[in-house]
């Protein structure tokens, strides 16, 4: 800044070095000596308590009002100091004026950056204010002399020029077009010439894209019009890719020689495919380029890689434009020096590797496995990428590698430093050259890094801290590398180097650069000689490599001609014999196959297609598959996706499951581990179809599988009582402490469905007849003959005295399904709250629970969750309250008549009210019951079903190895919730629909369905009977004699 001095501007946001005010300063005595106080009169030195730490009073006065301590100003010192002094004050409560002040007429900035400047805030103008180049170098315009300079500099300024200077460098530098806005280049600009502030020369990022654009419309007519004036050919170069933020872009550039022989390369376009990436999508995109630049009659050859989709690419735009692709057309040899490499590395199925790893790059057990069956390159693979996910063994190494250099005697070696591990990736093959490169280089410390990690985990493992299946996966022995690895690693990179100079020759585009590569004779050359030094030494060392038939030689000639060459009219495809070789040893397996093969005569028009080289296959036909997916394998089979296509012969395709199904290798591995193992293999248009099929028709599976689906058989609730005590539950709670009362061991718990009112009764039998004594005594006595009642299936309410006495007494007996507890839950509830009421008052001998079946008034005094009310209220109509609280006896004024009313009307609205809840409860109960649940199946008389076996014992020695699910007929449907089936006698035959599954009856024609183990569930002849309790024992010479207490009998036997 002209005419001011240096001024120390400290930042004050650093800690370090706080900011001092400036009334310490040492000058701040002669500062002060020459301020102007006749301007301020009333004014003083301001005197604060605090400190000043904002940058702002390094550049100015702090005075304030005499009379007025909190009414200060801030003076600009700058200012004052100018030839012209004038006093430039701002009330001092806030800084952001004077920020202003100082940015804008002395281009003072806070140099800690806590405080932008003003023009770079919100909605700053792109106009910077700064002095003029007469303010600058002070000329007197009133002299002509001075006045002639000044208009000289300011000629030399031309606007237009220094903002296209100013686009130009962007556009070749690659930046943001926000960078010209930055104030501090800004301030570089305004230094240089003051002109640019002046003239407002600055640019904002619109108007750099937009001159952007209008640049480019300029520049295309002129390409437009050169492109159209070129005397031959224009040949397009296409290729697409996938950048990190997920944009799928392709590339299009033209390649031409002009009318002086120059050769020329120009950028067409690079449009974004935001649809799906079919050859007739991309074919549009690039016509529409082609159409923009006027070009479609002079297109001349078109270069694309060997994707599928850009062979239909490539034909679509040859026939849009009027020629032969397989004449036009020039495979990208770069692509298919990729995939030979690539088959040279991992396989002929180098594809079906790469979609097994493809996903994310962390390295299960699976990949593991994967990568290590691929040989020596799969071992160092895994070690590297193990290595470089732990960072402690990445520092182990580098310790390791650090210890070598500082015990080396040559002292360069001391200066190196150590280096890591490099991954490869799954996109191009030179990372995995990269990696055997450093691999080799790093093979002593590798060597001896997993030989320390082998010692460690060894020795861990025999005191015990860890199990020998949990040792690192490299570190395993199937997983180390031996020295014919290293051999075999060594040979690989050798032969890598040869294609690695193959792909630096064919780089560049043949023009006048520093790279000279990229000339057309020079293909055949390199494919030349790959192919000779492939015939070298190394070929038997590599077949060891590669695990697979043939060797090197001859994958790398069948990679460049299939590869290359698939344009060519007569391929080698078209040239072996007909004769298609069979792909099976089983002799069964082989007469399935030659028989399909010779009945199946569309498999012939498909493979006949495919070494014709067609696009489509005939649209009647309806099969989902691209003829650009299909290929001829080495025994002249047609496959898809490197799959042996399988005839449409159905006993051929069915033999196929069935054994790939029943092999003890695979273990009935149920509908998508099945598809899985054969889909490595084979492949037949509705192959999944046919494999849901087969796998729900298998016994096997149907006998040994657990149902993972949703519990089916929706929830029915009972039906609700009209009135209270018109319809029970019984169930008992057995196997109590003996009584020291009467020896009881049972207790009877009887709940009433609508009050939700419980009686309790003791019992030392639960036989069918002490159990109707009890009822009749505890229930029937006090509230009435019930209509029905719910129970369980004990031997007391399936006795034909239950049953007998149910008959005479007009009681329906509602009987709960077998295995399905749910049908009287609300009994089981009830046990539950007695249960928990004795354990709290039962003392410690546990002998007198008897005395404490009162509990059942505690219960009854509970509110009931389904009704909201208690039990005692809805059967008396009144409260029981547990602590008797002290008051009058209040009397309504009501006749005895009118208080009899009264209650019998309580009681009336108490029943009402508890069936209205009860019905709410239960849609509520049904309702969040159902959203697990699916509706059954529908079943009927004579349909064959599986039962669910989990609740039912057989004679097999263990139930975790016994069978699942059993196949039986349907003989009765009762109701909807339950079918009588045909089980074996002994067992009851009335299950719940929710053990039950509809079986599948539609095997596939040659499908063997029929199991010839045996039945799941087996029993002996006649009726079985359940033992209660053993009475007693006795030995009777080598026998022993048992008295039995049968479950239903009273004495005995």
């Amino acid at each position: 800044m002209e005419g001011l001095e240096p001024i120390d501007l400290r930042p004050t946001s650093n800690n370090s070095s706080p900011s001092v005010p400036c009334r310490e300063d040492e000058s701040s005595s002669d500062e002060w000596s020459h301020f102007p106080w006749t301007k301020f009169p009333g004014y003083t030195i301001s005197e604060r308590a605090g400190r000043q730490t904002s940058w702002v009073w390094q550049h100015g006065f702090d005075i304030q009002l005499n009379d007025s301590s909190w009414r200060r100003k801030w003076v600009c010192k700058h200012c004052l100091k100018k030839p012209r002094p004038k006093t430039s004050d701002f009330c001092a409560a806030g800084t952001q004026n004077i920020a202003n002040h100082l940015f804008r007429e002395h281009r003072l900035v806070d140099l800690s950056g806590k405080r932008k400047p003003p023009a770079s805030g919100k909605g700053a103008r792109e106009q910077t204010p700064s002095k003029s180049i007469v303010d600058m170098l002070k000329l007197d315009v009133a002299d002509p002399r001075e006045q002639a300079i000044a208009n000289a500099l300011i000629k030399r300024f031309d606007k237009e020029h220094f903002q296209k200077l100013l686009l130009e460098w962007i556009l070749d530098a690659n930046i943001s077009f926000r960078q010209p806005e930055h104030y501090r280049l800004r301030q570089i600009f305004e230094y240089l010439n003051p002109s640019v502030a002046t003239t407002n020369a600055h640019i904002s990022h619109d108007t750099v894209r937009r001159r952007m654009l209008d640049l480019y419309a300029q520049q295309k007519a002129r390409v437009v019009e050169h492109l159209r004036n070129t005397p031959g050919q224009i040949h397009i170069a296409i290729d697409g890719w996938r950048s990190r933020n997920r944009h799928a872009l392709h590339g299009v550039v033209c390649f031409y020689v002009d009318q002086h022989g120059n050769q020329f390369k120009l950028v067409l376009g690079l449009p974004e495919l935001k649809v799906a990436h079919s050859g007739d999508h991309v074919a549009e995109q690039i016509l529409e380029i082609i159409d923009s630049f006027d070009i479609r009659d002079k297109v001349g050859y078109l270069t694309l890689d060997n994707a599928g989709n850009m062979d239909t690419a490539a034909e679509s735009i040859a026939t849009a434009l009027g020629f032969g692709s397989k004449r036009r057309r020039v495979r990208c040899f770069g692509h298919v020096l990729n995939l030979v490499v690539k088959a040279l590395l991992f396989g002929h199925r180098a594809d079906a590797f790469e979609a097994e790893i493809e996903g994310d790059s962390v390295l299960d057990a699976a990949k593991h496995e994967i990568w290590r069956k691929k040989g020596p390159i799969g071992k160092l693979h895994n070690l590297v990428h193990w290595i470089h996910r732990s960072d402690r063994l990445t520092y182990r190494l580098r310790a390791l590698q650090e210890d070598f250099l500082a015990r080396a005697e040559k002292p360069q070696l001391h200066m190196k430093k150590a280096v890591d591990v490099v991954r490869d990736n799954q996109t191009r093959w030179l990372s995995t050259l990269y990696m055997i490169r450093r691999g080799l280089q790093l093979r002593p410390f590798l060597e001896e890094l997993v030989e320390k990690l082998v010692l460690e985990s060894s020795r861990e493992c025999r005191r015990g801290t860890i199990r020998r299946e949990e040792l690192p996966l490299c570190l395993r022995e199937e997983s180390l590398l031996t020295d014919k690895d290293w051999k075999v690693i060594e040979t690989m990179e050798e032969v890598l180097v040869d294609f690695e100079e193959a792909l630096r020759m064919l780089e560049g585009d043949a023009q006048s650069r520093a790279r000279k590569g990229g000339r057309i004779e020079a293909y055949d050359e390199v494919a030349d000689s790959i192919i000779w030094k492939a015939e070298g030494d190394s070929t038997e060392t590599l077949d060891e490599a590669v695990q697979h038939r043939g060797g090197l030689v001859t994958r790398v000639k069948s990679g460049y001609v299939t590869k290359g060459d698939t344009d060519q009219p007569d391929d080698a495809a078209a040239n072996q014999d007909d004769l298609i070789e069979n792909p099976f040893s089983d002799p069964k397996l082989q007469r399935l196959w030659d028989e399909g093969i010779k009945q199946h005569n569309r498999y012939w028009l498909i493979r006949k297609a495919v070494q014709q080289g067609e696009r489509r296959l005939p649209s009647q036909w309806g099969l989902p598959v691209m003829l650009s997916e299909c290929s001829i394998d080495d025994g002249q089979r047609l496959c898809w996706r490197e799959r042996i296509w399988v005839p449409s012969h159905e006993p051929l395709r069915t033999r196929l499951m069935q054994d790939m199904h029943d092999s003890t290798l695979a273990g009935h591995p149920g509908r998508d581990m099945l598809k899985s193992l054969l889909s490595r293999k084979f492949y037949w248009p509705g192959l999944d179809a046919d494999i849901r099929q087969f796998v729900r028709n298998c016994d096997v599976c149907g006998r040994s599988n657990i149902w993972r689906e949703k519990r089916r058989g929706l929830l029915k609730p009972l039906p609700i009582p009209d009135r209270i005590w018109s319809e029970l539950s019984i169930d008992f709670v057995t196997d109590l402490p003996p009584t020291k009362s009467n020896g009881s061991t049972n207790l009877m718990v009887v709940t009433d469905r609508l009050s939700k009112s419980v009686v309790l009764e003791s019992m030392k039998d639960i036989t069918a007849e002490a159990t109707a004594w009890a009822l009749l005594r505890n229930v029937v006595q006090h509230h009435g003959m019930p209509r029905a009642i719910v129970t369980d299936r004990g031997t007391q309410f399936t006795s034909r005295l239950w049953r007998r006495l149910c008959e005479l007494l007009r009681v329906k007996q509602r009987l709960s399904t077998s295995w399905h507890p749910e049908t009287d839950g609300a009994t089981e509830r009830a046990n539950q709250e007695v249960e928990r009421y004795l354990r709290i008052f039962a003392t410690y001998a546990q002998d007198d629970w008897d005395v404490l079946l009162p509990a059942a008034m505690a219960i009854n005094n509970h509110n009931s969750t389904s009704t909201g009310f208690s039990p005692f209220f809805v059967t008396h109509g009144y409260h029981v309250d547990p602590i008797q609280v002290k008051g009058k006896l209040r009397t309504d004024g009501k006749s005895p008549v009118a208080r009899a009313e009264s209650v019998v009307q309580r009681l009336r609205e108490a029943a009402e009210w508890a069936q209205a809840a009860i019905a709410s409860a239960q849609e509520q109960q049904e309702k969040n019951a159902n959203s697990r649940r699916q509706p059954s199946d529908q079943f009927k008389p004579g349909d064959k079903v599986w039962l669910r076996l989990r609740n039912i014992r057989s004679n097999r020695p263990c139930k975790k190895l016994d069978w699942l699910s059993a196949k039986y007929t349907v003989l009765e449907t009762i109701g909807s919730h339950a079918c009588r089936l045909d089980t074996p006698p002994g067992i009851h035959n009335v299950f719940h629909v929710s053990l039950l599954r509809l079986e599948a009856d539609d095997p596939l024609p040659s499908q063997t369905s029929d199991d010839y183990r045996p039945p799941a569930i087996l029993t002996d002849d006649g009726e079985l009977w359940e033992v209660e309790e053993i009475r007693g024992e006795k030995k009777v010479g080598r026998e022993w004699k048992v008295l039995v207490k049968w479950v239903g009998w009273i004495e005995p036997t």
